[in-house]
């Protein structure tokens, strides 16, 4: 049977942001999240997956203040399918003026995403034109990336992110075979952030990703989280 080999890469959908004040140890939140995946092949949508789940990621300062950090990130989501990313990453806080601060920062991320999918056989009736199959990715995607954090007032701010990641997935088609693949992209976030008080604060954010190997075979993913954050 003539299969298409469709090779994917998926890189974690939303971003770790960065501590906003002078003298602490850092952040740690935890949130629900919506994940929409669009399937692509040769730059075609040819399966959309709707998820939703949680993420837990912070930024950890080796020490208390502006300076270098770490940025660990977990993310699950299942629905049409299931999605697991993790990351960890190691950055450094550099202060701009009183209200901005940038954290420029490298990384890397795994992930595995289990879903199914329709593969046309080739053949014609009476055979059947399609086949339905599970199929399993898995991705190891180290990452550069930049987060810019801005107040705009006293316990309100904004922040973002750029993320750009170079992907080797390896992909698992049920009675096909494993394929290797490459591909490299960029993910953009941003995120609204309102503290409570000095310890907890809540946000939202949306993130969008794009992932494509040079056939144009990958993933497109966006994602919107709200969380709630505790600072030490």
């Amino acid at each position: 049977m003539n299969m298409k080999k469709i090779i994917f890469s998926v890189v974690a959908l939303s971003a770790s942001f960065l501590v906003s004040a002078d003298h602490c140890g850092g952040k740690v939140d935890f949130g629900p999240v919506y994940v929409h995946v669009d399937v692509l092949e040769s730059g075609h949508t040819i399966k959309k997956l709707d998820m939703a789940g949680a993420k837990l990621n912070g930024t950890i300062m080796l020490k208390e203040g502006y300076g270098f950090c770490v940025k660990p990130d977990i993310l699950y989501a299942s629905g049409h399918g299931e999605l697991i990313a993790g990351a960890v990453g190691f950055g450094h806080v550099t202060p701009i003026n009183d209200d901005c601060c940038i954290t420029p920062s490298i990384g890397l991320t795994l992930t595995n995403l289990r879903t199914s999918a329709n593969f046309p056989t080739g053949l014609q009736a009476p055979y059947p034109e399609s086949v339905h199959l599970r199929e399993r990715f898995r991705s190891s995607a180290p990452y550069i990336a930049l987060d810019v954090n801005y107040n705009i007032c006293k316990g309100f701010r904004i922040c973002g992110n750029v993320q750009y990641a170079w992907s080797r997935t390896h992909t698992k088609i049920e009675g096909q075979g494993t394929f290797k693949g490459d591909s490299k992209g960029a993910s953009y976030a941003l995120m609204l952030e309102k503290d409570i008080n000095q310890e907890w604060s809540i946000h939202l954010g949306a993130a969008y990703n794009l992932s494509l190997s040079h056939e144009k075979h990958g993933l497109r993913g966006y994602g919107i989280k709200l969380g709630l954050a505790r600072w030490f």
